[in-house]
C-alpha cells in the first residue's frame, strides 16, 4: 500500500542522493587517479576535465551533507534554493572564457563554470523531485531479470510486494541480490542504476546472471541506487 510522502522521507531522499553523488565522485576520482598513474598524458587528454568536475562535486556535496539535519523541510528547501541562486549569480557574473593571458588558467576557469552548471542542475533536480513528491503518494516495486535459469531467453519477474519507501525497497533489493549470489556461488555488486549478480569464473566470467531494478508506482525506473 502506498503512503503519502512525509517530510522525513523527503529528507531521507535528499540525504540518499547527496551520499550517492559523493560516493560516485569518490569512485570517479579513484578511477582517474589510477589512469593518471598509468599514462598521465592519455588521462589528461581524455579525463582531466572529468577529474576536475568530480573534485568539484565531491567538495560541494560533502560541504552540504548535513543540510537536512537542522530545521524543517521548508527551511531545507530554502537552503537548496539559496545554493541554486548563489551559483546562478556566480555564473552570470563570470566571463564565459576567462580573462587571463595564461590559457591554462582560462581552461581551469571554463572547467569550473561547467562544474557549477552540473552542481546547479543536481540541486534543481532535488527541488523538482521534492515538488513532485509533495503532490503524490509513492511506493516502489522490484523487477528481476533472470539470465541464469534460461540464459538463451532470460525471463523478467515483477515481484508483487509494494514498498512504501526507497530505503525499504533498496534494502530488500540488495538482500535479494546477495541471496541469489550466495545460492549460486557467484558475486554481486551495485552498478549504480541496478543491482547485479555475476559470474566470476569459467566461460561466463563477468556476465550477469541476474539484474534487479527498482520502479515507482508510476512505472518510472529509479536509477540512482
Amino acid at each position: 500500500m502506498s503512503e503519502t510522502v512525509t517530510d522525513e522521507q523527503k529528507k531521507q531522499e535528499i540525504d540518499r542522493r547527496i551520499a550517492s553523488i559523493i560516493r560516485h565522485a569518490e569512485e570517479r576520482i579513484a578511477k582517474y587517479t589510477a589512469q593518471a598513474a598509468e599514462n598521465y598524458r592519455n588521462f589528461f587528454h581524455w579525463n582531466a576535465g572529468n577529474m576536475y568536475e568530480a573534485h568539484m562535486e565531491l567538495e560541494f556535496f560533502t560541504g552540504i551533507r548535513g543540510i537536512t539535519k537542522t530545521g524543517d523541510m521548508d527551511e531545507v528547501t530554502r537552503r537548496l534554493e539559496r545554493h541554486i541562486r548563489n551559483i546562478e549569480r556566480e555564473l552570470i557574473d563570470s566571463s564565459a572564457f576567462g580573462s587571463c593571458t595564461n590559457e591554462v588558467v582560462n581552461l581551469e576557469h571554463r572547467l569550473e563554470l561547467d562544474g557549477k552548471r552540473e552542481i546547479r542542475q543536481e540541486l534543481k533536480n532535488y527541488s523538482t523531485s521534492l515538488t513532485t513528491m509533495a503532490n503524490m503518494a509513492i511506493s516502489y516495486k522490484i523487477r528481476i531479470n533472470d539470465y541464469h535459469t534460461d540464459p538463451e531467453k532470460g525471463r523478467t519477474l515483477d515481484l508483487g510486494v509494494e514498498y512504501p519507501t526507497l530505503e525499504d525497497v533498496i534494502n530488500a533489493g540488495w538482500a535479494i541480490t546477495e541471496a541469489f549470489a550466495a545460492i549460486h556461488g557467484i558475486e554481486c555488486e551495485n552498478q549504480g542504476d541496478h543491482f547485479m549478480a555475476y559470474y566470476t569464473e569459467g566461460e561466463k566470467e563477468g556476465w550477469g546472471a541476474m539484474t534487479l531494478e527498482i520502479y515507482d508506482n508510476e512505472g518510472k525506473r529509479y536509477e540512482d541506487l
